[in-house]
């Protein structure tokens, strides 16, 4: 990343009180996104991926979730110090986000287009009714909707998956924002649909210069469609780099066992590869370094047990959060996917 960053998030920590006692969803996480960047954020279910942008953007239910700490600084402005008012002209204008489901995104009793256009006018009040349906068509032309002004006037339950993503797409990016969030936005699709979603974002990067927060568990995506990788497990930030440095020389035990994960065609008739045991319950994480009870670079050392490790640089761009992660530089990956090795 070249210049200043145009999203910041230092030193973030989240908190969520339930029944059993403190859930510690985010601990202490850091990343940057420059502007024209796309930064992918990988890592099971629960690892604190969603959470952290949720916390960004003043979306956490609270109760039971509370910000107890850090900065969310978009160009230079701190999210965290907002008043809801403030934070609603920001949010859909300077920062929007994509959520994983549009079924639940779109409300069922009103059109799409009347939906697009509410996006519009949410910060252009004095734009006509007449004026935002226009932009709604306009802008669902833009991501590919066929027959974009008919197709508008219809439900989102006559909408298939992917046409409701790039519904969902043409909302947030209605006001041209500087940081568009993508959370698990082709998770729901079929592979064709995917691939298609991808390549629109891609196209909407290169329209705005809109710099992308793409969180996903699909490592495929991430090789094919992000220029730096940040991986998170149990809350914390565990790796960190570009992303044909991490899916080449990955530092961090489970990164490794994350693309040890990947389907590859030499495995073809095998059972696929899994990092044994689940990520840790989070009201009560383990001492030391969290990914522990799992990690085979362990071998019975008392240090992973009881001292937690920082995130530390390893290269050029490159940090790892392991006591031993030099040992790693030692052991050859797999061949990278084809679309990470042509970055």
């Amino acid at each position: 990343m070249s210049g200043d960053p145009v999203l910041s998030i230092r030193d973030l920590v989240v908190r969520f009180d339930v029944p059993d006692g403190t859930v510690h969803a985010v601990e202490r996480v850091s990343y940057d996104v420059g502007a024209g960047e796309t930064v992918g954020v990988v890592g099971e279910s629960g690892c604190g991926k969603s959470v952290t942008v949720m916390a960004a953007l003043g979306l956490l239910p609270c109760p039971p979730g509370r910000v107890v700490g850090g900065e969310v600084l978009l160009e230079g402005q701190d999210l965290l110090r907002l008043s809801p008012r403030e934070l609603r002209a920001v949010r859909g204008k300077q920062i929007a986000m994509v959520f994983q489901d549009p079924m639940t995104s779109l409300h069922p009793a009103y059109t799409v287009g009347d939906q697009v256009a509410e996006a519009v006018r949410a910060h252009d009040a004095g734009r006509s009714g007449r004026a935002a349906w226009g932009r709604a068509v306009e802008l669902l032309e833009l991501v590919g909707v066929p027959d974009a002004d008919a197709r508008a006037r219809t439900y989102p339950h006559q909408w298939s998956g992917g046409m409701r993503q790039r519904a969902m797409i043409a909302m947030a990016i209605s006001h041209h924002p500087k940081v568009l969030i993508a959370d698990e936005p082709t998770t729901a699709l079929d592979v064709t649909v995917q691939a298609q979603v991808l390549d629109l974002l891609r196209e909407v990067q290169q329209e705005t210069s809109s710099a992308i927060v793409l969180i996903t568990h699909d490592l495929g995506v991430i090789a094919e469609m992000a220029d730096r990788v940040v991986v998170m497990y149990a809350g914390r930030v565990v790796e960190t780099g570009g992303t044909t440095t991490i899916f080449g020389d990955a530092r961090h035990p489970y990164t490794r066992g994350l693309l040890a994960c990947l389907p590859r065609p030499e495995l073809e008739g095998q059972p696929l590869p899994a990092i044994p045991g689940a990520p840790p319950n989070l009201v009560d994480p383990p001492a030391g370094c969290a990914f522990h009870p799992r990690c085979s670079l362990r071998q019975g050392r008392a240090r992973c047990v009881v001292e937690t490790p920082i995130l530390a640089d390893v290269g050029e761009g490159h940090r790892a959060a392991c006591h031993f992660s030099e040992e790693l530089a030692r052991t050859p990956l797999a061949a990278p996917p084809e679309t990470a090795a042509r970055r």
